[in-house]
């Protein structure tokens, strides 16, 4: 991250979110560990792929080699109605998902899909939606379920995040 400089949770969380999309000026908040995570968000980081070589999937399984661990990816956006969450670990993609409902296309689907989708009781794909009457498509509050299924309750980091240290926020190159 360039221009890096550390920053309160709330401060960082309003660095990154009070911008409206056409201002996204590569902000990004980087959180210290919290529960065993650390968490980067950052309305630049929803296209994150578009910057550099290859597909999300491949960024992340490269991401997650590189630091031997697991690494996710959440993001949705209100305006198309994009819902995207994957998972990759120790140079893998285990699974990643994409559903824009602005036209109603699943963009991304790779890898088996996981016993915590097939919680939310949603239509994963067109034949989900056949097989089930009560299938439904992805909402926004389903990102934040999968983070939370996944790892990190993230609907929670306010009061928690309150008492960990500084993260850093800088602008992705």
């Amino acid at each position: 991250l360039l221009e890096q400089k550390p920053v309160g949770w709330s401060a960082g969380m309003t660095q990154v979110h009070d911008r409206a999309p056409f201002l996204a000026d590569g902000r990004v908040f980087v959180s210290p560990v919290i529960d065993g995570w650390v968490v980067c968000v950052g309305v630049s980081l929803f296209s994150w792929p578009d910057g550099g070589s290859g597909s999300l999937g491949e960024r992340l399984a490269e991401l997650s080699g590189k630091l031997d661990g697991e690494v996710h990816y959440f993001a949705t956006h209100r305006i198309t109605e994009a819902h995207t969450w994957a998972k990759a670990a120790c140079g893998r993609l285990l699974r990643h998902y994409e559903y824009v409902g602005e036209s109603g296309e699943v963009t991304a689907n790779e890898g088996p899909s996981t016993p915590e989708e097939k919680r939310l009781g949603i239509a994963l794909d067109d034949g989900d939606l056949l097989a089930d009457e009560d299938a439904r498509r992805p909402q926004e509050e389903d990102v934040m379920t999968m983070a939370g299924a996944w790892g990190l309750d993230v609907q929670a980091l306010d009061g928690l995040a309150l008492k960990v240290p500084p993260g850093i926020l800088g602008i992705l190159p």
